[in-house]
């Protein structure tokens, strides 16, 4: 359903983009589904008539609803979104214009499965999050199961619509990609791809970037195909990487990239950026590498410290890529986090997150918070619009090893030295589940074994959490029942990743090891590139899979990261 306003009075300007902005958009679109099911609505006569569209078509949808509306954005008395009409009053909003909370009314009586909101207006962000700062903003906000958000600006920010223009700014990018396509892409465009090549497009024009808000897994909901896809084009992997092999990123990686100054290099923390073309790496040498996955070239360099890392005591521990991809946290010394703009390389902000040294970071899916994790024993929730503290929402009797969100983003996993990895609720604070690992005194105090890691299934039903016993173990989230049992061969470091397609699961240790979750056996074992460590064997540290789910990277003791493209992929 297509709503639009072009003409308004005498207390708005009118804007004739918007008209241009609806018709190509009922083109495009309607020659994709069944013509009646894509309907629009230019100008309507006023608030009740605007309420009528989306309503019927709200009521009559049955897979998705999709809602577009282009026109003025304006803030009522309390900072709620209004969409404005013909006739808007700006004296008068809550009955001239169409407000965004009865437009959730309407989503949540629709029987749809699916539900998608795009605005481009002013202020449109606000249908993502409330600036209030507090935990029930940042994940409440509008937020109904399996709904899709695409604005065009901020919150706080305007839209745009250059005088003389034939679209508005980001309608206008809006089809063009729908028009042209993505080359090289899949058939299907997902609401997640077409995200990221708008907010692409229009950050080079130096225009408004676009928000994005999803729930479950709204994001790849497919709203068009891709009129650039070539059917004939091979997917097929090169036949020399067919099977797994390792290939280590830049041929000289050994010389330009992680080098600690005193003691042997260590590259504690992997993560690959939302659209996979990025990999981040951090070490013992206190440096953040960014390297172009492609090419594997590295292509930017920040430093957590001002100093060299006298005795190796300290390393970036944890890194996250935000979900838009411009920004990037990494665990600093003392406890700090440095968030960096890639799009520019500015120092965002430096939290003074912990007491003591960080072990895990992890952005909720919709990049409203940040989640730490430390040494002090704390897992604290921080605003990502504020960078201030929201809550502290786990308390470990020891170190508490890491922290991961939830796919849905309502609940964190954290696990620690006492013995027990944890699921709790993200507002509450209150836990959801347990799972605990059982004891192993490896260390001559006779302290109990730690839980080492842990990851959420990417469609959040399962947990799996690994231990200083040697064992990793598949959890029943819901039930909170042991699934399965597998050994591992590392009691000092167990890091764990999902494949993004659900199937497999990589281990760290001395190698890597990949399962097959359907048979529960293991089908990979990658030998890692070492040059020494004080166990006399490889290590790897960090393992993490990219979200296309075509890459595995790995790292550990030795200068080298290494990328393995896999075969399933």
């Amino acid at each position: 359903m297509l709503l639009g306003t072009s003409r308004y009075g005498a207390e708005l300007a009118d804007l004739p983009a918007v008209e241009n902005n609806l018709k190509a958009l009922h083109k495009l679109l309607g020659t994709e589904h069944v013509p009646e099911s894509c309907t629009a609505s230019l100008n309507p006569a006023g608030l009740r008539e605007a309420y009528d569209e989306v309503q019927r078509a709200a009521a009559q949808a049955e897979d998705t609803l999709v809602v577009y509306f282009s026109g003025h954005g304006r803030i009522g008395s309390r900072g709620q979104l209004y969409l404005c009409l013909p006739d808007t009053s700006l004296d008068a909003l809550s009955v001239s214009a169409l407000s965004l909370e009865t437009v959730r009314e309407l989503f949540e009586e629709s029987p749809a499965q699916n539900r998608v909101l795009i605005l481009d207006c002013c202020f449109s962000g606000r249908a993502i999050q409330d600036m209030g700062g507090g935990i029930e903003d940042a994940v409440d906000a509008f937020e109904i199961e399996g709904t899709y958000k695409l604005t065009a600006t901020a919150a706080n920010e305007l839209a745009l619509a250059p005088k003389g223009a034939h679209f508005t700014a980001f309608s206008g990018e809006l089809v063009t990609v729908l028009k042209e396509g993505l080359a090289g892409g899949p058939e299907l465009l997902s609401m997640r791809l077409l995200y990221r090549q708008l907010r692409r497009n229009l950050s080079a024009l130096g225009l408004p970037v676009p928000r994005q808000q999803s729930s479950g897994t709204a994001e790849y909901l497919a709203l068009t195909r891709n009129r650039a896809f070539d059917a004939t084009a091979s997917t097929e992997l090169p036949a020399h990487l067919a099977d797994g092999s390792a290939l280590p990123i830049g041929a000289g990686l050994i010389l330009p990239g992680h080098r600690a100054p005193l003691g042997e290099t260590r590259v504690d923390s992997l993560a690959f950026s939302p659209d996979s073309k990025l990999l981040a790496s951090g070490g013992n040498d206190l440096k953040v590498r960014v390297w172009n996955v492609a090419d594997r070239q590295q292509v930017a360099e920040m430093s957590v410290a001002p100093g060299p890392n006298v005795g190796g005591i300290w390393s970036v521990e944890a890194l996250a890529f935000h979900p838009e991809g411009n920004l990037l946290a990494a665990a600093a010394m003392r406890g700090k986090v440095h968030v960096w703009d890639l799009t520019d390389g500015r120092l965002v902000t430096t939290l003074r997150a912990h007491g003591k040294g960080i072990t895990g970071l992890s952005f909720h899916p919709h990049g409203s918070l940040l989640a730490t994790s430390s040494k002090d024993g704390t897992a604290v929730l921080w605003n990502c619009s504020t960078w201030e503290r929201v809550k502290t929402v786990d308390q470990h009797s020891g170190v508490c090893n890491g922290v991961v969100f939830h796919p849905e983003g309502n609940l964190i996993a954290t696990c620690g030295r006492d013995n027990v990895g944890r699921v709790l609720d993200i507002r509450s604070g209150e836990a959801v589940s347990a799972f605990p690992h059982q004891g192993f005194p490896i260390r001559r105090d006779g302290h109990p074994g730690e839980v080492l890691g842990v990851a959420f299934h990417p469609r959040g039903k399962i947990i799996a959490t690994a231990g200083q016993d040697k064992r990793l173990r598949l959890w029943d989230l819901p039930t909170g029942q042991l699934l399965r049992t597998n050994t591992l061969h590392s009691i000092t470091h167990a890091p764990l990743a999902f494949h993004p397609g659900g199937r497999f699961l990589a281990g760290g240790g001395n190698a890597v090891r990949i399962w097959d979750l359907e048979s529960g056996r293991k089908v990979h074992q990658l030998e890692h590139y070492y040059t020494w460590t004080p166990l006399g064997r490889p290590y790897v540290g960090s393992v993490v899979f990219s979200p296309d789910g075509r890459a595995l990277a790995s790292a550990g003791y030795g200068r080298r990261v290494q990328l393995w493209y896999m075969p399933w992929a």
